[in-house]
């Protein structure tokens, strides 16, 4: 049959995160598990009236496309019901599903109304998305940064969106301090910093936390094997320390 599809709403994020938690050790195995926290779902409203009640800090919008989806769908409702959701709602029909899947769909460009977007992308293991959720929520208010996070909660993939003004030729001192604490903290609680964009330049500052200085070692030892004289990709995240001084002085 067609995927089934909910939507529950909780007074908590971190009640939302350890409703993931729970459906995962179920063994629900759903399909989609997306998570929209208070900030995200203000920006939805604010440009399309989705009705968002005062109480309601998050959203968890889950599929299943198993042969029993339905059963499956209920069984997590029941689950979102047991930790403390406020309001849960199984679909009836394509319409609804479509619906809210589209809910989802409106986070980013939602939140890119608002301002700039640095959008980062730290994972860590389902059992500590409502620790990572927490510290997420903490680093926004300590710094004073409005982070707007959803979240492919089903493979533990946090997207947390640090939001700045329009027109900044780079993101301000604070954001880099708020998005510091999640880095580190998703480190601390055995995830990674990144899940899907990758490290690129803007998390290079970060990488030797995650990857230590053994992995460094090998990683230059590869490059060094085919890039002996440092000209593929100089200065970036894996380079000799000699990769400078190694440049052949004729033409090249």
């Amino acid at each position: 049959g067609p995927p089934a599809t909910f939507a529950a709403e909780f007074g908590s994020l971190r009640d939302a995160g350890a409703a993931v938690s729970a459906i995962i050790a179920a063994g629900c195995a759903p399909s989609l598990m997306e998570l929209l926290d208070r900030a995200t779902l203000e920006a939805i409203d604010g440009w399309r009236g989705i009705g968002l009640e005062p109480g309601t800090q998050a959203m968890l919008i889950g599929q299943s496309d198993a042969g029993d989806g339905q059963a499956a769908a209920r069984r997590m409702e029941r689950i979102c019901a047991d930790n403390g959701a406020s309001f849960v709602a199984v679909s009836t029909g394509p319409a609804e599903t479509e619906e809210l899947v589209g809910l989802r769909r409106l986070a980013y460009p939602a939140t890119e109304r608002l301002g700039a977007c640095l959008v980062e992308d730290v994972c860590v293991p389902r059992s500590a998305l409502p620790d990572m959720i927490t510290a997420i929520e903490a680093a926004a208010a300590r710094h004073g940064v409005r982070i707007c996070t959803v979240a492919h909660a089903g493979d533990g993939n946090l997207h947390p969106v640090f939001v700045f003004e329009h027109g900044a030729a780079e993101p301000p001192p604070e954001v880099w301090a708020a998005a510091d604490e999640v880095f580190t903290r998703a480190l601390e609680l055995g995830g990674t910093l990144t899940g899907e964009h990758g490290v690129g330049l803007l998390k290079q500052r970060w990488l030797a936390l995650e990857s230590g200085p053994v992995a460094a070692e090998v990683q230059r030892g590869i490059k060094a094997v085919f890039d002996p004289l440092g000209l593929l990709n100089p200065g970036k995240a894996i380079q000799q320390l000699s990769d400078v001084q190694s440049l052949p002085s004729r033409d090249l």
